[in-house]
């Protein structure tokens, strides 16, 4: 898959702020998964350089997905309609791009909650098509940050609603933590320091199937993240308890592709971990997909622990369903005795 990469720009802002709006009774935001809410002045940015520059940067594909599939689904209101609307304005995320040839210096401002909960708001304001090309560009990395923490935070009150309390049980027991399960899953194998859970959604064309695989080694140093180790001990593993549809087929690494991206974080709930983004695919098969997973060390027990996601859904647009994994997975914290409803 080909990567894109942003030209970035110094630009002195006039103002950056960001607070948080709303209160009790704030109302549930809306829109679809990966959409975002753009406001223009008028139609006529919308169909000219504005909104190819808009579409352009949302149109970016996701990387670590099979096929492409653009970032985020922009749809567009004139600021006149948006401010009359009580459903735009409660869109989860909302980008208002204005073009004021006064404006000398740009200006951003950026509140979240600000007419419904969760939701992510972006005002930028500059002089000429120009300035504000610039100005989306250099900043484009943060509103889309920002942008798909909202849709984390939807999904992740969403699946609160209804839980499978026997898969979150089978997690707490074996690896001492807690995540939000949603009703749907079973628990497909239970061994020593392994869990996989699976859940198929069945459709007319190609069923579609979500996982979960939970597994632990002992933690030795900090080699034991080096990507070529973490490839190797994910591949052993899950050829190990993943069977094909076939006998002699068993599940592993697609490395040629492309290859799985590391990230490196300090948002998780033990501080430090590494995000693997990547395909998987079937040995002697024909099936395949992306995964998501994080890998920690837990102090206590002092081990290695990897939660990943995955997911098979060919025909499908599968960025929605990589995001429910995520969000989920992002959910993980330490089980404790007083943690529990």
């Amino acid at each position: 898959m080909k990567k894109y990469f942003l030209f970035v720009f110094a630009i002195p802002l006039l103002f950056i702020s960001s607070c948080k709006e709303g209160g009790a009774g704030i109302q549930l935001s809306t829109g679809a998964t990966c959409e975002v809410m753009v406001v223009t002045d008028g139609p006529d940015s919308w169909k000219g350089q504005l909104g190819d520059t808009i579409r352009q940067l949302f149109g970016q594909p996701i990387a670590g997905l099979p096929m492409p599939e653009a970032l985020m689904d922009p749809m567009h209101a004139p600021y006149k309609v948006f401010n009359d609307n009580d459903m735009f304005r409660r869109h989860h995320n909302i980008l208002i791009v204005q073009i004021d040839p006064k404006q000398e210096k740009p200006y951003i401002d950026s509140k979240k909650d600000q007419w419904a909960s969760p939701q992510q708001v972006f005002r930028f304001i500059a002089s000429s098509d120009t300035a504000m090309f610039r100005l989306l560009s250099t900043y484009f990395k943060s509103i889309y940050t920002l942008f798909r923490e909202t849709e984390i935070k939807r999904t992740q009150n969403t699946f609160k609603r209804s839980t499978d309390q026997e898969a979150i049980d089978a997690l707490r027991s074996e690896f001492g933590i807690e995540m939000t399960i949603p009703g749907g899953f079973i628990i497909a194998k239970k061994a020593h320091n392994f869990l996989w859970l699976r859940q198929s959604i069945h459709r007319s064309k190609q069923d579609t199937e979500l996982g979960f695989v939970f597994y632990s080694v002992p933690y030795t140093d900090t080699a034991n993240f080096s990507p070529s180790a973490m490839i190797l001990r994910r591949d052993t593993i899950v050829g190990r308890f993943i069977p094909g549809p076939t006998d002699g087929s068993y599940m592993t690494t697609s490395k040629e592709y492309e290859p799985p991206i590391f990230t490196r974080s300090d948002k998780f709930m033990t501080g430090f971990v590494v995000e693997t983004k990547g395909l998987w695919k079937v040995v002697n098969d024909f099936m395949g997909g992306p995964f998501v997973s994080y890998s920690y060390v837990d102090p206590k027990n002092n081990r290695l622990v990897t939660a990943e996601g995955y997911l098979y859904g060919p025909g499908t647009e599968q960025r929605k369903f990589m995001i429910q994994l995520e969000s989920l997975l992002k959910t993980i914290q330490f089980y404790t005795p007083e943690n529990k409803e």
